[in-house]
């Protein structure tokens, strides 16, 4: 339930006045953030890495990604994010997706920008210190789990077209 629908059934409303006092109070809610991903395939392949770095309850796979800069385009985004995370230049960038969601631990919602690039050089590196890490070329038909949950509706979208839906 949103902080307003809380905030309602909480005041008890009887009248209009009463809904227009409390719905017109601020909210403190943070802005939602808007990041990039990237499927970058190599022939039959994709690249995946891990995520928290370890085999743990919490670890996922997922592409290369983070945050739009201030400044950047969305290309300029999606290229750099993979070169930061894993080492690779990546060519013939598409789009492949548009995505919102919400992510209760951190209490915020993202749109993801995703896109497919084609590999040109590099081999996967361990670039950051707090990214995602071993990365590796999967094949579509055998694809490592858990996926990170937006990275897996990239993917599905990148094999499907589909570029935007409601989940």
């Amino acid at each position: 339930m949103s902080q307003i629908g809380r905030r309602i059934l909480s005041h008890g409303l009887h009248s209009k006045e009463d809904f227009k006092e409390v719905t017109s109070a601020p909210l403190r809610r943070p802005e939602p953030s808007v990041g990039v991903a990237v499927v970058v395939w190599k022939g039959d392949f994709i690249l995946l890495g891990e995520d928290h770095g370890g085999k743990g309850p919490d670890m996922v796979y997922g592409v290369p990604g983070g945050h739009w800069e201030s400044g950047e385009s969305l290309s300029e985004a999606a290229r750099r994010e993979v070169l930061e995370e894993a080492g690779i230049v990546v060519d013939d960038l598409s789009l492949a997706s548009v995505h919102d969601f919400y992510r209760p631990d951190k209490s915020k919602s993202y749109v993801t920008i995703g896109f497919a690039a084609k590999w040109r050089s590099g081999e996967p590196q361990d670039e950051s210190e707090v990214t995602r890490k071993r990365w590796a070329w999967y094949s579509l038909e055998a694809l490592p789990e858990p996926l990170f949950p937006p990275d897996k509706i990239l993917i599905e979208r990148f094999r499907s077209g589909l570029v935007f839906g409601d989940q």
